[in-house]
């Protein structure tokens, strides 16, 4: 897929709006969720809000243009096969509490004296949540609205009009 568009500083092209619009339909494609990160040059794929959203921030403060590959939004990464272990390697990078713990050692524990306790007590707090399961009480519950990608057709469809 062409990227060039990631590239162009007139966010108001028609390129950069064909691109952010492929970039939508690509993303919509390899979730079943009804949101997906925004790679904004502001929210650097740390927040999820709908498409229309995303469109919109993309629209506005451009996208990281450090985001080539598109990981969080389907993308598979090229690794040599060499590796016996390459699965078990990817499957570990992209885990979600993984994930939460380094932006967390990342942007936190380098900066104590700037964070008030009580932010992040409650912090810690939400990260405790994200442990526990929505409705423990309930087995087998599905979470996204549409939990195969066929399903998704008319929303992406829908989408495009907009």
């Amino acid at each position: 897929m062409d990227r060039s568009w990631m590239k162009l500083d007139d966010y108001t092209s028609a390129d950069y709006a064909n691109g952010v619009r492929s970039f939508i339909i690509f993303a919509l494609e390899h979730t079943s969720n009804d949101k997906i990160l925004c790679p904004c040059r502001r929210c650097l794929n740390l927040f999820s809000y709908t498409p229309s959203l995303v469109k919109l921030h993309l629209l506005s403060n451009g996208i990281d243009v450090g985001y080539s590959k598109w990981l969080y939004h389907g993308e598979t990464p090229n690794v040599p096969l060499e590796n016996d272990n390459i699965h078990g390697d990817i499957d570990e990078t992209f885990e979600e509490e993984e994930m939460l713990e380094d932006l967390r050692n990342e942007h936190l524990n380098g900066m104590p004296d700037l964070i008030p306790d009580e932010e992040m007590d409650m912090f810690e707090k939400l990260l405790e949540e994200t442990q526990r399961g929505l409705y423990p009480e309930v087995e087998n519950v599905k979470l996204g609205k549409h939990p195969g990608n066929n399903k998704r057709k008319p929303e992406i469809e829908s989408f495009l009009k907009t």
